[in-house]
């Protein structure tokens, strides 16, 4: 068979699979719902991409730029989640080594995956074109439809942005330890930097900011007669004025600029085939490791010979219930494989935040604490859908009252331990109207573990919403109602921690909920 007809139904086979998940319809809903959001009435609370205070008119060619642009921004975040899942899913159904055993080679693979991904892709990007267009004729400040100047800047901006996005997704899972939990952490970071980088820097400009920006800002300042307009993506203020904006002459230059990223995103699915390991566990450190214990697990169990059992030397099982005893079986099954090195960073955090002097430096060792546990938060009420043990373990009696209130105190115990250091700080000195906003900070981020956990079986939904959301606008930005501390000051409202202290109940309580639904399903 040619080998691009390999592709070709490599590619059409894992984007039929995908497209036809009940949760990818869901994502197309929260799709046109954030295309709904991007083009809001004068009236509304908030404002998208204005220029000393004035926006463009909502025709064709603003709405094309302004949609496209914040698509190539933000949903290159929770685009890589979408489609960083490909590989994996072939490790865990056992296609990928029916696959190894094929001729079909790394290369083919991965540029196979890399089609899927940008097809997937592609395909939300479309449905956010065809919402741009339904939200000027909503809008109605203009009723003339005009292709090109609504098509291009998806063609030159978002494009580019997606297929770097799939082959960064595709590099993530070739790297097996960027494939889990420790990988989404990065790719956050790396795509906070990329927006820095490319705010500030022409040469490294992924998103197209540089190229688009300073010319409608001339034109705005042209028209407002305000030199050096400030520019705003997204923010909160006042009813803005409108001037006409008829789009961009797009250059060869800039077809080049572009064209740019898409050799890159080559190069990172090259360098992704190198990496790639055919499935083959012995160029994986981690699995050869397990496989090691494994066999010598096995051995150890083998080894005494039926005959020589004594069963006198059995222990004898203990009756009865103890809660404390399962809490702390979740509790060691939580920290379970973590490295000696997570311990040593852990305490000294916790020793940085005991010798602190000032409030502002204790607040920011406390938001790096409570980064450091998120990958053990993050495998909360999914453990046993990852470990294949949901059988026996919702099988047990009682999991409702027994099970889940363990490993929410477990969790609990795991946030109040590493910020250890800020509670015995604040104590020392005396701030002990701080600590009831730590304990119910613990208190919510637990409870949105277990609940997301329970809710999408997995742990990627918890450690891209609480490291985008709630630690890095939250925490580290104190954004108010996001920061679930309130440390910063900004969030400091007589009605934070109710508001916090309210929405863990409610989090426990929808775990509580979804996972009564399953030991139904199951």
């Amino acid at each position: 068979m040619s080998p691009f007809i390999t592709l070709y139904h490599l590619a059409r086979a894992d984007f039929l699979e995908r497209i036809r998940r009940y949760s990818f319809l869901m994502v197309l809903g929260a799709t046109i719902l954030a295309s709904y959001l991007l083009v809001p009435v004068d009236e509304a609370a908030y404002n998208v991409m204005r220029f000393s205070g004035y926006r463009g008119i909502y025709n064709s060619a603003w709405i094309g730029m302004m949609v496209a642009m914040l698509t190539a921004v933000f949903y290159s975040l929770p685009g890589f989640y979408i489609v960083k899942n490909t590989i994996t899913r072939d490790l865990e159904t056992g296609v990928g080594q029916i696959i190894a055993t094929t001729t079909l080679s790394r290369l083919n693979y991965i540029t196979g995956k890399f089609l899927s991904n940008f097809l997937v892709l592609i395909f939300g990007m479309a449905v956010i074109v065809l919402s741009a267009l339904a939200m000027q004729f909503i809008r109605g400040e203009s009723y003339q439809l005009e292709l090109w100047p609504l098509l291009s800047p998806f063609v030159y901006l978002t494009l580019p942005v997606m297929a770097v996005v799939s082959a960064a997704a595709v590099l993530f899972e070739s790297v097996f330890w960027l494939r889990r939990g420790f990988g989404n952490v990065v790719y956050f970071f790396l795509w906070l930097n990329a927006i820095v980088l490319s705010a500030d820097q022409q040469s490294f400009d992924l998103f197209g900011l540089n190229m688009v920006l300073p010319k409608v800002q001339a034109d705005a300042a042209a028209y407002t007669g305000v030199p050096g307009s400030s520019v705003i993506l997204l923010g909160i203020g006042e009813k803005a004025g409108n001037f006409p904006w008829q789009g961009i002459d797009w250059t060869a230059s800039m077809l080049l600029e572009r064209l740019f990223w898409i050799g890159a995103a080559m190069l990172i699915l090259s360098f992704s085939a190198l990496l790639f390991s055919r499935f083959d566990s012995s160029r994986e450190k981690k699995p050869l490791v397990r496989l090691k214990n494994k066999q010598k697990t096995t051995q150890h169990i083998s080894a005494p010979a039926f005959a020589e059992l004594n069963t006198d030397s059995l222990t004898t099982a203990v009756r009865g219930f103890s809660f404390a005893r399962l809490m702390m079986m979740e509790l060691r099954l939580m920290l379970k494989g973590l490295r000696w090195w997570w311990y040593i960073v852990a305490a000294g955090l916790f020793t940085a935040a005991l010798v602190s002097q000032e409030i502002g430096d204790i607040a920011l060792l406390l938001s790096l604490t409570w980064i450091w546990p998120v990958l053990i938060w993050s495998n909360m009420g999914c453990r046993e859908d990852n470990s294949g043990t949901e059988e026996i373990i919702f099988s047990t009696p009682r999991i409702i009252n027994r099970q889940l209130p363990a490993i929410w105190l477990a969790g609990f115990a795991v946030a109040a331990v590493t910020a250890g250091g800020v509670i015995l700080r604040l104590a020392i000195t005396g701030y002990w109207e701080y600590l009831p906003n730590i304990i119910i900070g613990a208190a919510f981020v637990t409870s949105l573990a277990l609940a997301l956990g329970v809710i999408s079986k997995g742990s990627k939904l918890f450690e891209v919403i609480y490291v985008a959301f709630f630690w890095y606008f939250g925490l580290m930005n104190g954004v108010p109602y996001l920061d679930f501390i309130g440390l910063s000051g900004q969030a400091l409202a007589p009605v934070s921690p109710l508001f916090h202290l309210t929405a863990a109940l409610l989090l426990f309580a929808a775990a509580v909920l979804a996972r009564i639904r399953q030991i139904g399903v199951v």
